[in-house]
């Protein structure tokens, strides 16, 4: 991984400035895969579409800010926590686009299951009703606008949400592939909702 200048961004609620990793390469050696499409490569690092404010604590999305090109190097990804990201949902959902929508969501369905269900999932730590419907309602939104390259991946997403009879439709529509990841995928939804399994699993190739 060879770091790039920082990229300043500027926020556009109190004007304050926020330096952001760059890179001038990278690659994708030793990195995960999960089946809610969160990646983590240990050379190529995300920034979080999602920006929380240093200063006044508002969120916004980078690629929208303004910016410029900083002077020294930064290792900042801005990736937010649960519940940071259950408040920049409420502060940026309403009137966002197309492509913001679809980031916003991917980046809080990645910080749910961070926070509920990927790894090794504790019995003692569950979502809230409100939290779980609020999951729900974002994964519904998120199938109504994003394109994938299969909808095993729109049932893997509604599992995640624990409606398990809307993935197994899904599944059942679809069909389960002769071969590939996408059979791996389909056999995993399968068995996950026979067993009410809500956790995230990684892609197996």
């Amino acid at each position: 991984m060879l770091p790039g200048l920082a990229l300043i961004v500027k926020c556009p609620h109190c004007k304050a400035e926020k330096s952001l990793l760059t890179l001038e390469s990278g690659n994708t050696f030793g990195g995960k895969q999960w089946w809610d499409l969160k990646t983590f490569y240990p050379m190529l690092p995300h920034v979080s579409w999602v920006q929380k404010c240093p200063a006044c604590g508002g969120y916004f999305f980078y690629e929208r800010a303004r910016h410029r090109d900083g002077d020294d190097y930064s290792s900042e990804r801005g990736e937010l926590e649960y519940p940071d990201m259950r408040e920049a949902l409420a502060a940026l959902r309403s009137g966002a686009g197309k492509k913001d929508r679809i980031n916003l969501f991917l980046e809080y369905i990645w910080a749910y299951n961070d926070e509920y269900q990927r790894g090794s999932v504790q019995e003692d730590h569950k979502p809230s009703e409100e939290e779980l419907e609020e999951f729900r309602g974002v994964v519904r939104e998120l199938i109504g606008i994003f394109s994938v390259e299969s909808k095993l991946i729109y049932a893997e997403f509604l599992r995640e949400a624990a409606l398990f009879d809307e993935a197994l439709e899904v599944v059942r529509q679809e069909g389960i592939p002769e071969d590939g990841i996408y059979r791996n995928l389909a056999e995993t939804i399968l068995s996950k909702c026979q067993n009410k399994d809500t956790s995230v699993g990684l892609v197996s190739k």
